[in-house]
């Protein structure tokens, strides 16, 4: 444990505290025991937890993904410019899935239309 070299914020990440959205840093925002404070900050250190996806991708485009973003919803913005879904309600719309719906409906009304024309 004392081996683990803890990771600083970096200017970015301080600025990126202030945009809309923001809630704070993962490090910052969960409890633990003192004696794990090298290896939370290691791993949570350079995370900045936001409330929902849309400010989220807001925050990564203007930082160009310079640290990893989680929303409380679970999705995933990494350094390397990665974005993993989280979870959600089955109820709930999801970004992916609406645009797949889209371009589904899309696909039929064209079809429809083309079908209807050659009558």
């Amino acid at each position: 444990v004392t081996s683990v070299k803890p990771r600083t914020e970096n200017e970015n990440i301080r600025r990126a505290l202030n945009e809309r959205g923001a809630l704070g840093l993962a490090n910052k925002l969960v409890k633990y025991d003192a004696y794990f404070e090298n290896v939370v900050s290691n791993l949570l250190g350079n995370t900045l937890i936001v409330d929902n996806i849309g400010n989220a991708t807001d925050i990564a485009n203007k930082y160009r993904f310079a640290f990893k973003i989680v929303t409380l919803e679970g999705d995933v913005f990494s350094p390397q410019g990665s974005m993993t879904s989280g979870s959600r309600r089955q109820d709930l719309p999801n970004l992916l899935a609406g645009s797949l719906r889209l371009t589904t409906c899309t696909t039929r009304a064209s079809r429809s239309f083309c079908c209807s024309a050659k009558s």
